[in-house]
């Protein structure tokens, strides 16, 4: 996605498929980012994370959830 400005991006498009294009190795570099960068804890076994996984405003529904969720279990 080298040629693809952020502010290009739909934020409610598919994030795999016909909407960005992503493939599943994308989707576990996105997962390993997201688990560094804001200190979350994802579990491939959870059924809800194909879900947040769909788009960009899904994954920042799953973010701020896991970070009001570790400072309330903190």
């Amino acid at each position: 996605m080298e040629d693809v400005e952020p502010k290009d991006i739909d934020e409610s498009a598919p994030l795999f498929g016909d909407g960005l294009g992503l493939d599943s190795i994308d989707a576990l570099e996105l997962g390993v980012s997201l688990q560094s960068k804001y200190n979350l804890r994802l579990d491939s076994n959870d059924q809800k994370m194909q879900e947040y996984f769909r788009s960009i405003e899904t994954l920042v529904q799953l973010v701020l959830e896991r970070r009001v969720e570790n400072v309330v279990q903190g």
